[in-house]
């Protein structure tokens, strides 16, 4: 969620300075004609173009985001089926599955599955835990990693013959 955070906020602030840029660059044509700064005048044609092609795109990709964010805070919230997130969010189903894909495949949204109708959190393996005694001082230990030690004598402990991969 920090990541859709962040391209979020920037988002925004590109809309914000192109926005800005657009509504400086109107006025600063007369000015630049009035004040014979006739080879500075690419500037604002410029910053006119940048600002009526691509300052929507962008404000429209901000939304987008912030719809994101909002279906993403109900699945937190723990609405992970399609259908009750469209009602809950009064978005088309194929809207919100879209959402969801866009949100996994872009790892705003981790830890989850999707099967195209419902989210499954996907939970990490338990690690394996083994019972073997120490073979230089006796003692009985549980061991879960290939490097586990003996508590008592620090002797490198081995898993068992027949769980080695």
């Amino acid at each position: 969620m920090q990541k859709l955070t962040k391209h979020r906020r920037t988002a925004f602030w590109w809309g914000l300075i192109l926005s800005v840029l657009l509504v400086l660059s109107i006025p600063a044509i007369p000015l630049v004609a009035v004040f014979d700064l006739l080879y500075l005048l690419p500037l604002p044609l410029l910053g006119i173009m940048a600002g009526m092609i691509a300052m929507p795109l962008v404000w429209i990709h901000f939304a987008s985001l912030c719809s994101m964010r909002r279906t993403l805070i109900a699945v937190q919230e723990g609405i992970t089926e399609v259908n009750a997130l469209s009602l809950h969010r009064g978005l088309h189903t194929q809207t919100v599955a879209a959402q969801l894909r866009q949100g996994i495949d872009r790892r705003y949204l981790t830890g989850y599955y999707f099967d195209g109708s419902r989210l499954t959190p996907i939970r990490p393996a338990a690690p394996r835990v083994f019972t073997v005694i120490c073979p230089q001082c006796g003692a009985t230990a549980e061991i879960s990693e290939k490097k586990s030690r003996c508590a008592y004598c620090r002797m490198p402990l081995p898993l068992p013959e027949n769980e080695q991969a």
